[in-house]
């Protein structure tokens, strides 16, 4: 569990917001804005005809576990008495790797990130434009470098 929880810097409960179409999240703090100044607003729509939906999985890890009633509830967390305990990264990788080996993947030639790139490389061969994305990824780099970084790395894997 994670000692040093900082509603400031992590996104909590208060954090996300669930509309009519789906979720709109406001990240304070990231690699690239640690001073506070600007608040990077994340929406994610509801995905109809696929297994994996984001915004009903929030609404089924907030229905598991309700939480506390306070917006500064962490969203990674278990119970703890009447409490809430948040899950350290340390936590949350180790079961990223369990599930990787679960679907036979090796864990070495994957990490959080893989999570980010992977979604902004299924995002632009979906068509998503190079402005949405860069937007939606909060990125300062063009995203066309990005993706093209990406697949030199595929390409390297492979001849591995």
């Amino acid at each position: 569990m994670a000692l040093n929880f900082s509603s400031r810097e992590q996104i909590t409960r208060g954090s996300v917001k669930i509309t009519d179409v789906g979720l709109l999240i406001s990240v304070n703090w990231s690699k690239t804005r640690q001073s506070h100044e600007v608040t990077h607003q994340l929406s994610l729509c509801y995905c109809s005809n696929t297994l994996i939906c984001p915004v009903l999985a929030y609404k089924h890890l907030i229905t598991l576990i309700p939480g506390t009633g306070s917006a500064l509830d962490p969203i990674f967390a278990l119970p703890n008495g009447s409490n809430l305990s948040p899950i350290s990264k340390h936590v949350l990788l180790k079961r990223f790797n369990k599930l990787l080996v679960l679907i036979v993947l090796d864990p070495c030639l994957y990490s959080f990130h893989s999570l980010r790139h992977g979604g902004a490389t299924l995002a632009a061969k979906a068509g998503v434009s190079e402005v949405l994305l860069k937007q939606h990824g909060d990125w300062q780099t063009a995203i066309r470098i990005i993706l093209n970084r990406l697949v030199l790395i595929c390409i390297m894997l492979r001849l591995l």
